[in-house]
């Protein structure tokens, strides 16, 4: 897995995109990505599938800038773009200027354990030029420090001791890495691109950009299933019970037919053809199947609310989740699904000089946020409480617990959004909820810092508002919701390196803590009879 958090410090990228496809120089497409979901919202057409559809395409360009061993001010290759016939078409065609990727790396310390400056900045350039005689695209790249220029000082070079590569020697000035920005370009080379199509039983097909589909995929479930490999065959059965988990089913079997044309299912003891079944469960299969088998960083799904009932494309979206080490990327119409799942939302919308994207931070009440999550066809199918918590990273959290209580068909979860809405001034939009339903919890975090000690004020004031509205409200014992999580969960979920925080530390404190994005896979792994013994899991149990 990818860890790439200093000290409890979440690294960040921050990309701008000038000139490809419907993006100009004019205006830029900007956006952050870092562990946990990002996601693009925006009507059809507007450009959000293609920002996607840019990893993917410019993947060759991630796996030589990653193994490129120079100090920049260079060209590093002609390549062609993946899946794409004339090249010129990741260019935008409002003006004949180059591509540009700049990616800026936020919240890393200056320096190396070594003493190395990172190199915070990289700028790839692709010649359209270059493109109208060899239909390739010549690509160079740039390190920079802030805004100073490194890579092109007369004496940059590679230093002898760097081993790898990382570290290159600037006279008069010392060391420096580019270590980070190497670890982003092999994330963004190990990733798994799903387009808006995905079936699975289209006979005698191969793939579709990186889905094995049609005969291809059954083949290889098979192999898996069936293969010598033990490893294999434990992970054909974690997805078949991902898979009945997400539709929840009682039993579920899927198993290559004897030609392997097709796939059989037998659900609950019923045997179903996979062209006999709906789309939604088909499209599990086949994605949830190709993520396990390539085992990527991140995930870039297009519209992953297709085909799937409004309760169940949460669920689908964090289940998916768990194969990529990094994180998933999404595009989407559902801004309920965006609120309820994403660290960071971005809008993408077409204007007049092209596409634009924007940091999404428009607030709504919980009673908006019901209605764009599609309450009322979850109470059809048996939901009949509202738990809120603090943010999008406690949603998954909670919504773990709640499995685990076997309690996650009844209960939808709703971000309160932090210190915006957990505090005393927010009566009139609680309020509302009640006009929705008559059961509503609350779990929020404490930030005491000590056994016994006060709450944040805010979070107090709070508490008594809740009460007034007679919703049933836990402020946690311990300080935060991921003081909660033992210490075998954690190292199951993180590697051999992270321990469990204490009860009232802080994560941002700890020297090997993690990124909150990260919480909902270590909430995964929470022993849920040890957790059921706290205050969380007694309220919990009790809902």
């Amino acid at each position: 897995m990818f860890h790439n958090d200093n000290g409890g410090c979440v690294i960040k990228y921050n990309f701008t995109i000038k000139n490809y496809r419907c993006f100009t120089d004019a205006r830029p497409a900007r956006f952050s990505i870092s562990r946990g979901m990002t996601c693009f919202i925006g009507v059809n057409n507007s450009g959000k599938s293609a920002l996607l559809k840019m990893f993917q395409e410019l993947r060759n360009l991630w796996h030589v800038a990653a193994n490129y061993d120079g100090s920049g001010g260079a060209n590093i290759g002609a390549m062609q773009s993946y899946h794409v016939f004339d090249q010129q078409e990741i260019f935008c065609d409002r003006n004949n200027r180059n591509l540009a990727i700049e990616i800026e790396v936020v919240g890393a310390p200056e320096v190396t354990d070594t003493g190395a400056i990172n190199v915070t900045r990289v700028v790839l350039v692709g010649s359209r030029d270059y493109v109208e005689a060899h239909n390739n695209v010549q690509w160079s790249i740039d390190y920079y420090v802030g805004k100073e220029l490194v890579s092109q000082k007369a004496q940059f070079s590679k230093s002898g001791a760097a081993g790898k590569g990382d570290e290159f020697f600037l006279a008069g000035l010392g060391s420096y890495s580019v270590a980070l920005l190497r670890e982003l370009f092999g994330i963004l080379f190990a990733s798994f691109y799903v387009g808006p199509f995905r079936n699975a039983i289209t006979v005698g097909s191969g793939a579709h950009f990186d889905l094995a589909v049609g005969e291809a995929f059954i083949g290889i479930w098979n192999d898996w299933q069936n293969g010598p490999n033990k490893r294999h065959n434990r992970a054909i059965t974690t997805v078949t019970e991902n898979i009945r988990r997400v539709m929840g089913f009682e039993r579920l079997s899927i198993t290559a037919s004897t030609q392997s044309k097709t796939l059989q299912l037998n659900i609950d003891d019923r045997p179903y053809k996979l062209n006999e079944v709906g789309s939604g469960l088909a499209q599990l299969i086949v994605v949830f199947g190709n993520a396990l088998i390539r085992s990527p960083s991140i995930i870039f799904i297009d519209e992953p609310e297709l085909n799937l009932h409004p309760s169940l494309q949460l669920e689908f979206l964090t289940n998916l989740a768990s194969y990529a080490s990094y994180g998933v990327i999404f595009a989407t119409h559902s801004i309920g699904l965006a609120r309820s799942s994403a660290e960071r939302i971005y809008t993408v919308s077409s204007g007049g000089v092209g596409a634009e994207v924007e940091l999404y931070e428009k607030n709504v009440s919980p009673v908006e946020m019901l209605g764009e999550l599609s309450f009322s066809t979850f109470r059809e199918l048996g939901a009949e409480k509202i738990l809120l918590v603090e943010g999008t990273t406690d949603v998954k959290v909670f919504q773990q617990f709640l499995r685990k209580a076997k309690k996650d068909n009844r209960v939808v979860v709703l971000p309160l959004g932090g210190n915006s809405l957990a505090n005393g001034n927010v009566e009139h939009e609680l309020s509302e909820l009640r006009r929705v339903t008559d059961v509503v919890a609350v779990i929020v975090d404490s930030e005491r810092e000590i056994e016994g000690g006060e709450p944040l004020e805010a979070r107090t004031a709070f508490v008594e508002l809740c009460r007034r509205l007679k919703f049933e409200i836990l402020l946690t014992e311990r300080r935060a919701t991921e003081n909660y999580f033992d210490d075998e969960a954690v190292k199951n979920a993180l590697g051999s390196g992270f321990t469990a925080l204490g009860h009232f530390e802080r994560l941002s404190d700890s020297q090997n803590g993690w990124s909150k994005a990260d919480n909902w896979r270590i909430a995964m792994e929470v022993d849920w009879e040890c957790l059921r013994k706290t205050d969380v899991g007694k309220f919990i149990d009790a809902l």
